[in-house]
C-alpha cells in the first residue's frame, strides 16, 4: 500500500516540474501610439490554439504558464488585418511582448508575388452593382468583402490564386 501511495504522489507531482513561461506586454495603435483595447492575442503551435488573452482598456495583456517552445503569435481585431509573428519563442520566466498594431500597409504594384505581370485583375470592395457582378462572373474583376480596411489587397493573380 505504501508503494502505491508513493507512485500516486509521484504521478500527481509531475506537472509541478513542467517548465513554463509567461508573456506580458502592451499593444499600441499604429496611427497615434494610443492604447489598443480588446485585441485578441493567440499562441498557436502546430495549428492548435494553446492559449489566448485579450488586452485590457490600457492595451495591456498577460499570458501565464505557457509550455516552453516556439509558437506562432497572432494578434487580431475585427476590421483589421491579423498580425502574425512566426517562430515566437517562449522561454522560462517572463518575456516582454510589446507590439504596434496593425502593421503598416504596403502598397502593392500590379506584379504577382511570383514575378509575372499577366493574369492580374483588380479587387473591388463594397456592395457590388449588377454590372460588377457580371464582370466578376466573367473573371474580369474579383469581388472583395463589404468591409473595407486601409490595408486591403488591390490585385488578384488568377494564375496562382493570390491576393496582393
Amino acid at each position: 500500500m505504501k508503494h502505491i501511495l508513493i507512485i500516486f504522489w509521484l504521478i500527481i507531482s509531475i506537472p509541478c516540474f513542467a517548465q513554463t513561461g509567461s508573456l506580458k506586454g502592451h499593444i499600441s495603435y499604429l496611427e497615434d501610439g494610443s492604447d489598443f483595447a480588446s485585441l485578441i492575442i493567440v499562441l498557436i503551435k502546430d495549428g492548435n490554439i494553446i492559449t489566448e488573452a485579450v488586452t485590457d482598456s490600457l492595451g495591456n495583456y498577460i499570458i501565464t504558464e505557457v509550455p516552453l517552445g516556439n509558437y506562432e503569435l497572432k494578434i487580431s481585431q475585427l476590421g483589421f488585418r491579423d498580425k502574425v509573428i512566426k517562430d515566437f519563442q517562449i522561454k522560462e520566466g517572463l518575456k516582454k511582448g510589446n507590439f504596434i498594431f496593425p502593421d503598416p500597409c504596403i502598397t502593392s504594384k500590379k506584379i504577382c508575388p511570383k514575378g509575372h505581370k499577366d493574369h492580374i485583375i483588380p479587387i473591388l470592395y463594397g456592395y457590388p452593382t449588377n454590372r460588377l457582378l457580371r464582370k466578376a462572373k466573367k473573371g474580369k474583376i474579383k469581388l472583395g468583402s463589404c468591409i473595407v480596411t486601409d490595408c486591403d489587397p488591390q490585385w488578384y493573380c488568377t494564375k496562382h490564386g493570390i491576393d496582393f
